[in-house]
């Protein structure tokens, strides 16, 4: 996935979270705000941003919020919930993947939503947008490219293993696996040709920022993270702390925010090539992360 990166001025991060709904909001990676505590749902599938409005998913309904965290709910799914809701897209336009062959596309930022097909039914992974091209991955060996959302075009990935996440960095989509160290890029979603990661880790996410040009991948399993100037070629770093269990994270303008599946995160601030110390859970406890978004 690629989400939009934080502003060199400091705008905020939102966040939702599985055990209460809240909404959060930080500028600098250690102070969090409770905006909202009750958002209609607990857990999301994805949240963005768009004209002063935050807007979130819970699987069956999206919801409008201000910046204060309050608002309402808007429009339901028909047919499925998504699994997530991908951030980065063509204008503004928000595609929802469902898991085994459905995409739901919203052009009204969240108020319809319309339902379409991908070419087979499968465990369908994650989805990213770049250079006019929406790219889908699934966990053994499809992938899916449309220029539209709407019409979807077969392709194979080079490696069958259990692709998990998909981004797009200036000019070619990347994927990575879980526990492999071949990852694959491509220029158009049609071709693709491997590449070496340093490790074999359970690759959970990968993450591109704009702003400095870096991607980041994270694993579930592990301390590491890996991070690249080319896409490519990576380079480890042992920062984490050992019970955080990565599992989603937020990446922009030297601030890396890594989240699990326990109750724990790490805050992360990148400068000139070095870390400082991991802010160890950042969030207070009680707090199991969903997803991240990146207001600009």
């Amino acid at each position: 996935m690629t989400y939009k990166p934080l502003s060199p001025t400091g705008t905020a991060w939102f966040t939702t979270f599985s055990t209460n709904g809240s909404l959060w909001s930080n500028n600098n990676g250690a102070t969090w705000n409770v905006l909202n505590t009750v958002l209609n749902t607990t857990k999301s599938c994805g949240i963005w941003t768009n004209s002063g409005l935050i807007y979130h998913c819970n699987g069956t309904d999206s919801f409008a919020r201000n910046s204060t965290g309050s608002g309402s709910y808007i429009s339901s799914f028909t047919g499925f919930g998504p699994r997530y809701i991908n951030s980065t897209t063509n204008k503004d336009n928000f595609i929802g993947l469902g898991g085994t062959s459905l995409i739901s596309i919203t052009r009204d930022t969240g108020f319809t939503w319309k339902n379409y097909s991908l070419t087979t039914v499968d465990n369908w992974r994650s989805i990213s947008y770049g250079g006019g091209i929406y790219c889908a991955i699934a966990s053994g060996s499809n992938a899916n490219v449309s220029s539209d959302g709407m019409n979807w075009t077969q392709s194979t990935l080079p490696v069958s293993q259990d692709w998990s996440s998909i981004t797009y960095n200036n000019n070619k989509f990347i994927a990575v696996a879980k526990q492999s160290k071949i990852g694959a890029f491509s220029f158009n979603g049609i071709d693709w040709t491997t590449f070496m990661l340093p490790i074999a880790l359970q690759w959970n996410e990968i993450q591109f920022d704009e702003i400095t040009g870096k991607t980041i991948i994270i694993p579930s399993n592990s301390t590491y993270i890996a991070i690249s100037d080319d896409g490519l070629s990576y380079k480890l770093y042992d920062i984490l702390t050992s019970t955080v269990k990565p599992q989603v994270c937020a990446f922009g303008s030297g601030i890396i925010l890594v989240a699990g599946e326990t109750t724990e995160a790490n805050s992360i601030i990148v400068n000139s090539g070095t870390f400082t110390t991991p802010l160890i859970n950042p969030l207070g406890s009680g707090i199991n992360i969903q997803n991240f978004f990146i207001k600009t």
